[in-house]
């Protein structure tokens, strides 16, 4: 049986693009898995594409729409259509 102690942990990066003076926008989250990132950006940041990273590794671009479904944009597709 694995204990709550016994579940890796791991470092989640989301970049939401670029800030006012055009540095892009990083937030950090430790967790066991990118449920958490996930569902930040669920809460604060629907509507918008978010770069996800785990342990520095880019899992993908997602997208939370405002009605609550998910996208999973293809890895050839950079931020924005850009």
């Amino acid at each position: 049986m694995t204990s709550a102690t016994d579940v890796r942990q791991h470092s989640y990066s989301l970049v939401t693009g670029e800030d006012p003076t055009g540095a892009p926008q990083v937030i950090e989250f430790d967790g066991a898995d990118p449920q958490i990132a996930l569902d930040y950006v669920q809460r604060r940041l629907p509507g918008r594409e978010i770069e996800l990273f785990e342990d520095g590794r880019r899992l993908g671009t997602v997208k939370c729409t405002r009605d609550g479904y998910w996208l999973i944009l293809p890895r050839h597709v950079l931020m924005h259509g850009a």
